[in-house]
C-alpha cells in the first residue's frame, strides 16, 4: 500500500505560506495608516451641515474650528437626509435631526440664529421638529407664526 510521499520542503512551504501573507498583508496596512491613508475605512470628508446631520458634533466643531463656515449651505449627500440631496446649513440639519444639543453646539460655533437664517430655521421647525421652535427663540430667532411660513 503506497501512498504518495510528501517531500518534508513542499509540506512546510504550504505551511508557511499563509501566514506570510497575512504578515505581509498587516505590514502593508501599517504603512498606508502611517502615509494617511485608510486601506480599512476610507475617509469621507463631511460638509458642516452633513456632520450635524450624521450627529456627529465633534466633526462639526472640528471643520468649523479648522475654518468652515457654520452658517455655509452645502448640499447634504444622499442618505443622510429625508431626500437624495438637499441644500441646508448646519443650522437647518439640527432642526431636520431635531436634536436640542446639536442647535446648542451649532450656535456656540457661530452659527446666525437671528434674522433671515433664523427665520427659516424656525419655518422648518414647525414642519420638521415643531418642540424646537421655543428652543430656536431662546436663541434668538425670531418669533415667527406658523401662517408667516408659508410660500407665497
Amino acid at each position: 500500500m503506497g501512498g504518495a510521499a510528501v517531500r518534508p520542503s513542499v509540506a512546510a512551504a504550504c505551511l508557511a505560506v499563509p501566514p506570510l501573507a497575512l504578515a505581509l498583508a498587516a505590514a502593508a496596512m501599517l504603512v498606508t495608516t502611517a502615509l494617511g491613508l485608510h486601506p480599512l475605512w476610507p475617509r469621507t470628508l463631511l460638509s458642516p451641515a452633513e456632520a450635524v446631520m450624521v450627529g456627529d458634533d465633534a466633526a462639526f466643531v472640528r471643520l468649523v474650528t479648522a475654518g468652515a463656515n457654520p452658517n455655509g449651505r452645502t448640499t447634504v449627500g444622499p442618505g443622510l437626509g429625508r431626500e437624495p440631496s438637499k441644500t441646508m446649513t448646519p443650522l437647518e440639519a439640527a432642526v431636520v435631526r431635531g436634536r436640542e444639543q446639536q442647535l446648542k453646539t451649532v450656535s456656540m460655533m457661530g452659527a446666525t440664529v437671528t434674522g433671515d437664517a433664523g427665520r427659516n430655521a424656525v419655518c422648518l421647525a414647525y414642519e420638521e421638529s415643531p418642540e424646537l421652535v421655543p428652543v430656536l427663540w431662546g436663541y434668538g430667532a425670531p418669533r415667527v407664526a406658523p401662517e408667516d411660513c408659508r410660500p407665497e
